[in-house]
């Protein structure tokens, strides 16, 4: 186990969750994390709430049977909070109650979609993968320790490590882990053996794997559903390069994609269904995010330069790759 300790921004409807709130820092930081949040909130807070998720590995949101206290927005705090993660695409993992009284406030929203708390609750149950349900104290405890260290599998982080000279030598060690990485492949391929990713030509095809909300009948209802295109690496590799030609942040790779996506599945939305009238929320499947990455870094396309303010990996286009976009521009026209 390595010596990485991971911050975790959480969120809550504000003091009435304090046994909860204090549970959960108490587990967290047995755990080995650094746990932070704001119990008190109020206009001249949400600054130093907003650091705080630029600054988070996670971000853990705690719902109970409280909505919290309004902003000037009529946005309680809690959900502020919670927009601003999803839009600086902070891993969020939710913990919701479950209780009897929970249940009711889940019952209103079918009763009565005006109300800001079973909105919420909804949204939250139906947007995010990690929401886990709990009923009560010991159970919360419990879900946490056994949730949390998921998180590190299905979405990595740089997390923190005591040392004055951690930048430097933690790019000596992954510049090490390449070389070894292509020696291995070297050997691999002497020996007839077929690694996990084995390399791609960029005449190959692959299947891009996506989430869509679909709508049908003109109804709110929508159901979520799994597709996949067809495209070579070649376009791949021209999608996302325009996007690396300066040096950008790893997320990029992810709302570029969504982006290509968005306008593709738009013009096509009617082939999944006729009964479709309309889309939203066009999402990269994190499985085909993550080999794109890979194939990108293992094939020299696009590959990681260095970290940036907040140690977040900056990636850019090869010299090749650069050449290659060039070729291909010219020859179009």
């Amino acid at each position: 186990m390595d010596d990485r300790k991971f911050q975790v921004f959480i969120s809550t409807s504000g003091p009435e969750m304090a046994p909860e709130y204090s549970i959960l820092c108490q587990t967290l930081v047995t755990m080995g994390y650094f746990a932070w949040g704001l119990q008190q909130r109020c206009e001249d807070t949400e600054h130093f709430a907003r650091r705080q998720i630029d600054e988070c590995d996670y971000f853990v949101v705690l719902i109970s049977q409280s909505y919290g206290d309004l902003s000037s927005s009529h946005l309680s705090y809690m959900q502020l909070e919670y927009i601003y993660a999803m839009a600086r695409q902070k891993p969020v993992v939710a913990f919701i109650d479950m209780s009897d009284a929970c249940l009711a406030i889940d019952a209103q929203y079918k009763r009565d979609e005006r109300q800001p708390l079973p909105v919420f609750r909804h949204l939250i149950q139906h947007d995010l993968t990690c929401v886990f349900p709990y009923y009560g104290l010991d159970d919360l405890e419990s879900k946490v320790r056994a949730r949390m260290p998921e998180m590190d599998i299905y979405y990595p982080a740089q997390g923190w490590v005591r040392s004055a000279n951690t930048r430097a030598l933690h790019d000596e060690i992954q510049q090490l882990k390449h070389r070894i990485k292509q020696f291995e492949r070297r050997q691999a391929l002497q020996t007839g053996l077929v690694s996990q990713f084995t390399s791609v030509q960029l005449t190959d095809i692959f299947d891009l794997e996506y989430h869509v909300n679909a709508y049908k009948n003109e109804s709110d209802r929508y159901q979520k559903i799994k597709c996949s295109k067809r495209i070579v690496w070649l376009d791949l590799v021209k999608i996302l390069g325009q996007c690396f030609i300066q040096p950008q942040a790893e997320e990029q790779f992810e709302q570029c994609l969504n982006y290509y996506l968005t306008q593709m599945v738009w013009n096509e939305h009617y082939l999944f269904d006729a009964k479709i009238t309309g889309i939203s929320d066009i999402e990269v499947h994190v499985k085909s995010l993550y080999t794109i990455k890979i194939q990108m870094k293992q094939n020299e396309w696009i590959i990681p330069i260095g970290r940036d303010h907040r140690y977040k990996l900056i990636w850019q286009v090869t010299s090749e790759t650069q050449a290659l976009l060039k070729k291909e521009q010219e020859a179009r026209q």
